[in-house]
């Protein structure tokens, strides 16, 4: 696939999923260039109280990401790797509001630490990031899953 069909792919994707996923007052940005670490593949950036977005896409994504995503989905197609990327950094767009509660929950349960200035510890800013890409992934094969077997529309 050619970075011109990736970005058209991209480009299908986010027509088919801003609407199902309530997300038609954002002004989301396809940038397609490589994101910057520790991001790789695809990220997005979003700013709530603005609602835009900028969802980053490396032209080399499916090469990037042919070793976990077929780990995940053996044999699926290049289109349908595509759309899962897409809509799972919609989603992160979703549950942005929760980041603020959350690290404060974590600062509260976890405490803080002392020498880096009253930042959340490493280790319970790692568990609730892990937590997080593990919703959304999940989300994301629910709502695909619930696309492919319905045909749902917005």
């Amino acid at each position: 696939m050619t970075p011109e069909q990736l970005q058209a792919a991209c480009e299908a994707a986010l027509a088919k999923w801003i609407p199902r996923l309530h997300l038609r007052d954002w002004r989301i940005t396809l940038v397609m260039e490589k994101p910057s670490p520790p991001f790789e593949g695809a990220t997005v950036l979003s700013v709530w109280n603005t609602r835009e977005a900028i969802i980053h896409v490396d032209p080399d994504y499916l090469a990037v990401h042919k070793k976990n995503a077929d780990a995940e989905a053996p044999g699926q197609p290049d289109a349908d790797k595509i759309e899962s990327m897409i809509v799972h950094e919609l989603l992160h767009i979703c549950e942005q509001p929760l980041l603020g509660e959350m690290q404060r929950n974590i600062k509260w349960a976890f405490g803080t630490s002392k020498e880096d200035g009253g930042a959340v510890s490493g280790d319970a800013l790692d568990c609730w990031m892990r937590y997080r890409e593990s919703l959304v992934n999940h989300l994301t094969r629910i709502l695909i899953e619930a696309d492919r077997s319905n045909g749902w529309s917005a």
